[in-house]
């Protein structure tokens, strides 16, 4: 059943190359090691998008939607080790990278936010524990409502 919903799905020039394949495992092996784009330029030109994006007066949603596409989109490229043992030094590593991480997607949030956001990007910034950007964001959309 899986395997003729896939072939109902796809153009005819793919469906050709996995047409005789009768294992649904192997058939997304397959079109997976096709076209998986994960290589330097696609991760460049994604940081590149972050980097550049700007508000330009779009409803916030719009931009945070935007950015935050991006963001998933060079999540899923990166690939990381798969951890066994879970002792505490290594979760507390790994909360540390979790935080630096949020900070960093806030910052790119704040950086392409226009600016009539001054005021609040200046109070947040002072903040000693600085918000999450989903939390950042719905600051932001009720003050605009």
């Amino acid at each position: 059943m899986v395997i003729s919903w896939i072939h109902n799905n796809i153009s005819d020039s793919i469906k050709e190359c996995i047409l005789f394949v009768n294992s649904v495992a192997k058939i997304w092996k397959s079109l997976e090691q096709r076209f998986q784009v994960i290589n330097g330029s696609r991760k460049y030109k994604l940081n590149r998008e972050i980097f550049s994006l700007k508000h330009n007066g779009s409803s916030l949603v719009e931009y945070y939607t935007t950015i935050s596409t991006i963001w998933e989109e060079l999540e899923d490229m990166n690939v990381y080790p798969v951890i066994r043992t879970m002792s505490g030094d290594i979760q507390v590593i790994l909360k540390a990278l979790d935080v630096q991480k949020q900070e960093a997607k806030l910052f790119q949030f704040l950086n392409g936010l226009d600016e009539n956001y001054n005021s609040q990007r200046s109070q947040i910034l002072m903040m000693s524990l600085l918000p999450s950007v989903k939390v950042m964001c719905s600051v932001i959309q009720q003050e605009e409502s």
